[in-house]
């Protein structure tokens, strides 16, 4: 078994404590990062970073965190989910006094980033295909049509949305894991 160099150590160190600490602060006082502006963004983005981060820099000994995230499309998604759930509950954050992204940026720009985060994705995939050599870096594009559903739904700010995000995120990232195994 090979061991992890320093670099190494201290990057794996530091993606563990960065999640511990937004595990812990997500929803505790005193910062109950989730009421917080960006706060839900912020969290969610960096525990999905993470989750893929960490076997990254264990398999590939890549310390580069540009690479990770170029190399695996789906960490804009996670962006564009959480960014739906917002935006769908924007009436009700305002009634109870939260502050999210998606009340802050308005109609116009949330609408924006649902429509192009998920092409930011496909791009992605796309550029890895042409990258790699390698076709099957473009499955997710097969997800296609579900997107459509779950956009006109979030557009709409029907509830309905939220579970086409997830079914729409994990077969996305199902392609995307079968594509890069097929390398």
């Amino acid at each position: 078994m090979c061991s992890l160099g320093n670099q190494e150590k201290i990057h794996f160190l530091i993606l563990v404590v960065c999640n511990l600490f937004f595990c812990v602060f997500y929803n505790l006082p005193p910062l109950r990062l989730k009421t917080k502006l960006f706060g839900a963004e912020v969290t969610i983005v960096w525990l999905f970073f993470s989750y893929v981060r960490l076997p990254h820099l264990l398999i590939t000994r890549n310390l580069s965190w540009i690479d990770c995230i170029t190399d695996f499309p789906g960490h804009f998604l996670s962006i564009w989910a959480i960014f739906i759930n917002l935006y769908v509950d924007t009436e009700e954050d305002k009634r109870d006094g939260s502050f999210s992204s998606a009340i802050y940026l308005g109609d116009t720009v949330s609408k924006f980033l649902i429509i192009t985060l998920p092409i930011l994705s496909y791009s992605l995939a796309i550029n890895n295909a042409l990258k790699n050599n390698n076709i099957y870096y473009c499955l997710p594009l097969l997800s296609v049509p579900m997107i459509f559903n779950v956009i006109a739904l979030a557009l709409k700010k029907q509830k309905k949305a939220k579970p086409g995000y997830f079914k729409f995120l994990w077969i996305f990232n199902m392609l995307s894991a079968v594509g890069i195994l097929l390398n």
